[in-house]
């Protein structure tokens, strides 16, 4: 019969060996459960942190996107085809020629005020040339034959009367119409409009660069 001795063996058994073995491993067991508590007191906190750092990157991220977005800083937009052809349209040649109102010319003589405009002046497949005359007055009557007192001449020495005149007869304060003269065989580089006269000036001149 075995007697446990205070340090729980009993000699010459195998009793002894049995509970020597047994208080080891519960020994081990104790220390490693002690160890894995002492090593992470709080098993989820690295969870929790990782997951708050995850919020705060995407609250960030957010904050950069929004102020990406309200910044004063504007695409310009690309030209487009409209935009090219409107402008190539601008620049043509017709665009470029000369409206009546820039071709206007005023001569002021005599207490008598004549304006020429031209009308078709680069239309050089119209069969006429023809100018708009007005002229006004206070103080003279306007009874002048324009279609004898008027000549169409070029730098080439080419003169020419003219055909047609479209407008009232002579007499009053106010006469307006439309004198038309035929095409000159060659403009050259300046024409001239000649008004022979009017209110006894000689000559009331209008020029006009064609080329």
């Amino acid at each position: 019969m075995c007697v446990l001795r205070s340090d729980k063996t009993c000699p010459g058994t195998g009793i002894e060996e049995t509970l020597n073995s047994a208080e080891v491993k519960t020994s081990v067991i104790d220390r490693v459960g002690a160890n894995s508590s002492s090593s992470n007191p709080y098993p989820w906190s690295a969870t929790k942190i990782m997951k708050k750092y995850a919020v705060l990157t995407l609250v960030m991220l957010s904050s950069l996107i929004v102020a990406a977005c309200r910044s004063p800083t504007a695409l310009t937009p690309a030209p487009t085809a409209t935009s090219a052809s409107a402008n190539s349209a601008a620049t043509s040649p017709a665009s470029l020629a000369p409206t009546s109102d820039d071709l206007t010319q005023t001569n002021d003589e005599a207490a008598v005020i004549v304006q020429v405009t031209p009308l078709n002046l680069h239309d050089r497949s119209a069969p006429t040339l023809d100018f708009e005359i007005v002229l006004d007055t206070h103080s003279v009557e306007l009874d002048d034959d324009l279609i004898t007192i008027a000549t169409l001449s070029n730098t080439t020495g080419e003169k020419v009367q003219p055909a047609k005149w479209d407008g009232p007869a002579g007499g009053g304060h106010h006469r307006e119409g439309t004198l038309s003269f035929p095409q000159l065989k060659n403009r050259g580089q300046v024409l001239t409009l000649t008004l022979r006269g009017i209110a006894d000036i000689p000559e009331r001149t209008f020029t006009w660069k064609v080329n």
